[in-house]
C-alpha cells in the first residue's frame, strides 16, 4: 500500500491503522520531507515493513510500480500563506498527475480522502451523498475534481472517495495542530483560560475522531465496496453544538484535576455560523463501519495532551 500525504496529521493514523491490518505485507509513507519520513517510520516501529518514499505534487508524483493499494491523502489545505491557486496547483492538477499513473500499474484500488467541504454550506444538513456537490471553495472544488477522476479511472480499478468531516483526536500524536476546532478548546481549557463561544454557540459541528477515520479507511482499503465505485459521508454520526463542546473541554479538564476554565459569550459578527453535519448510513451499509469513539472520552485524550 502507498499512502500519500502519510507525515500529516490524518495521514500518520491512516499509515499506522494500515500498517496493523491483517493481510497488508506492506506500507509505503509518501510525502515531501524525508526527515519527516524518517521520524514516522521509527515513530511507528515497523521498519521490515514500512518504508519512506518521496514524493511532490503536482510536479514529482510518487510511482505506483510495486503498488496495489493508493491510498490518497496528500494535499494542502486552506491557512495562513495558502491562497487559492497553490490549492488548486497540487489538490487537484497533482491529483490528476498522480491518477493518470494508475493504468498499467498492479494499483487495483484507490481510496480517495475528501471533504464535507463538497457540500458547501448553502444547504441545511444533513448532506447525503446523493446530494449534487455545490463547493464554494478552492479547496472544496479541488477534492470534488479528485472524486470525478476517482469515478472515471479506467481498467477496472475500484474507488471509494471518503467525505470527511471535521476530524479531530490525538491519535498517533503526530503533528497536532491546536489552532483549529476543537483542538483549539481543548489547548484553552488545558491552560485553564476563557473558552470563547460565539452568540449562543447554537452552530452546529461534526466531528469524527481520526481513529474511526483510520478504521473506515482501512475498510474502504480492504473490504468490499460493492459497485467497485463508491462516494462515502465519513462523520462522527450526531453532530455537536459548539456550547457542547466547549461544555465537554470544561468537564475534561476538571476530570484531568486541572482549573475549569470559564466558557465566554462572544457577540458574532457577519450573521450566523454555517452548520455542518454528515449522513453516515452509507458508509454503515457499504463498509460495515461506525464512528466508535465517545466525543466525551476523544476530548479528554486531547485536554491531557495539551497539558503535558
Amino acid at each position: 500500500m502507498l499512502v500519500t500525504g502519510a507525515t500529516g496529521y490524518v495521514g500518520a493514523n491512516l499509515t499506522a491503522a494500515l500498517l496493523a491490518a491483517p493481510g497488508v505485507a506492506g506500507v509505503v509513507a509518501g510525502g515531501r520531507d524525508p526527515e519527516a519520513g524518517r521520524a514516522l517510520v521509527e515513530a511507528l516501529g515497523a521498519p521490515e515493513r514500512l518504508s519512506f518514499a518521496r514524493g511532490n505534487l503536482p510536479e514529482d508524483p510518487w510511482p505506483l510500480d510495486e503498488v496495489d493499494v493508493l491510498v490518497h491523502a496528500a494535499g494542502v489545505r486552506p491557512g495562513s500563506g495558502v491562497d487559492d491557486t497553490r490549492i488548486l496547483l497540487v489538490n487537484q492538477e497533482g491529483t490528476r498527475r498522480l491518477l493518470e499513473r494508475v493504468p498499467g500499474t498492479a494499483v487495483r484500488r484507490v481510496v480517495f480522502v475528501s471533504a464535507q467541504s463538497v457540500y458547501g454550506w448553502r444547504r441545511p444538513p444533513p448532506w447525503r451523498e446523493p446530494m449534487g456537490a455545490r463547493p464554494q471553495t478552492a479547496y472544496g472544488l479541488s477534492k470534488w475534481v479528485g472524486e470525478f477522476l476517482c469515478r472515471n479511472l479506467e481498467g477496472g480499478v475500484e474507488a471509494a472517495s471518503l467525505r470527511l468531516s471535521r476530524v479531530y483526536g490525538v491519535g498517533v500524536g503526530h503533528r497536532l495542530v491546536w489552532t483549529r476546532m476543537p483542538h483549539r478548546f481543548a489547548l484553552l481549557a488545558a491552560r485553564g483560560e476563557p473558552i470563547p463561544v460565539f452568540a449562543a454557540g447554537r452552530q452546529m459541528l461534526d466531528l469524527v475522531h481520526v481513529s474511526d477515520v483510520a478504521a473506515a479507511v482501512c475498510r474502504a482499503a480492504l473490504g468490499p465496496l460493492g459497485s467497485g465505485r463508491a462516494v462515502l459521508n465519513v462523520g462522527g454520526g450526531e453532530p455537536v453544538t459548539i456550547r457542547r463542546v466547549a461544555e465537554l473541554c470544561r468537564a475534561a479538564a476538571e476530570t484531568a484535576g486541572l482549573p475549569p476554565p470559564e466558557i465566554t459569550s462572544v457577540p458574532e459578527a457577519g450573521g450566523a455560523a454555517p452548520d455542518f453535519g454528515l449522513d453516515i448510513t452509507r458508509a454503515r451499509r457499504v463498509l460495515g463501519w461506525e464512528p466508535g469513539r465517545d466525543l466525551a472520552a476523544g476530548l479528554l485524550e486531547l485536554v491531557e495532551a495539551a497539558a503535558r
